[in-house]
């Protein structure tokens, strides 16, 4: 497993997107799941609080919370480190 800041991944894969534009690509990667020998996931990191709590915001509102994981596919049984699931 591997698992990565939302912000880094943008910064690694050196693209020339801004964030929200980037986040937006990642979301369809994730949903299409289609990126051969992995499996990507994004989550909210359980570690960092909102900047502003109480107020109502998109899901994936707060770059700096967003966490990416990439796994291979065929590793059944592992537990998911983002929600505890069995993947």
């Amino acid at each position: 497993k591997w698992i990565i800041g939302f912000s880094k991944l943008a910064e690694k894969c050196g693209t020339a997107m801004d964030l929200r534009q980037f986040k937006y690509t990642m979301k369809t990667i994730v949903e299409d799941d289609r990126i051969p020998d992995y499996h990507i996931a994004m989550s909210f990191d359980p570690d960092k609080k909102p900047e502003t709590p109480n107020v109502t915001t998109s899901r994936w509102g707060s770059n700096k919370r967003i966490l990416v994981k990439f796994w291979p596919r065929g590793r059944v049984g592992d537990v998911d480190y983002l929600d505890g699931n069995t993947i």
